[in-house]
């Protein structure tokens, strides 16, 4: 019957239509995956046009796609976005600067804690522990600043995972970062008696 073929043909025009959103999703999502590596690298100026590039691209794709179809590009954006803020700037970006939904910008903002993390270790490693313990200060306050919407976790979903997978990486951070201290308290002490301590 014609009735159906031209139901066929919608259907398949909106098969396509969603293939190309996943597509274009996909790459975007990669997108943020390597300003996170620039951005852990050092490179701020190469992760800052990343980021300007991605959205522009998710620009593009929030006027043609439906919001529940993009959430995960969104949060993408915005653990990258948020990360290279943090880390070059010492600001949390709130959502409407990011230009993301509410329910993204949370998502985003509990992976954001997990990469702070890697790069407060890259500042214990590199000898800025200065560095290392302000990154923590912030891993702290942000959690404490998102754990309210765990009651929410109907609406924003694997938001409830995500503050537990958060709340142990904050207790072995803080492990990290005490047992830093020590050494960096032995050190001084070693250096006010004379005293050069070795990386041996």
């Amino acid at each position: 019957m014609e009735h159906f073929d031209d139901i066929i043909q919608y259907m398949e025009k909106a098969q396509r239509f969603r293939e190309q959103i996943h597509s274009e999703s996909r790459r975007i999502i990669a997108d943020c995956s390597r300003t996170i590596i620039q951005i852990h690298q050092g490179d701020g100026k190469e992760a800052q046009e990343m980021l300007h590039n991605i959205k522009s691209s998710l620009t593009k794709l929030q006027r043609i796609a439906i919001p529940r179809d993009i959430v995960t590009v969104e949060q993408e954006y915005t653990e990258a976005y948020t990360l290279y803020n943090i880390v070059n700037h010492n600001t949390i970006p709130t959502s409407d600067q990011i230009g993301v939904s509410p329910e993204s910008y949370i998502l985003g903002m509990l992976d954001t804690i997990g990469e702070l993390k890697r790069f407060m270790l890259n500042c214990i490693r590199n000898g800025n522990p200065d560095t290392a313990y302000n990154t923590f200060d912030t891993m702290e306050s942000l959690y404490e600043d998102l754990y309210p919407f765990a009651a929410y976790n109907t609406i924003l979903k694997e938001s409830k995972r995500k503050l537990d997978v958060c709340r142990i990486t904050l207790e072995n951070s803080r492990a990290i970062i005490t047992e830093e201290r020590r050494r960096q308290y032995l050190i001084s002490e070693m250096r006010a008696m004379g005293f050069e301590p070795t990386n041996s």
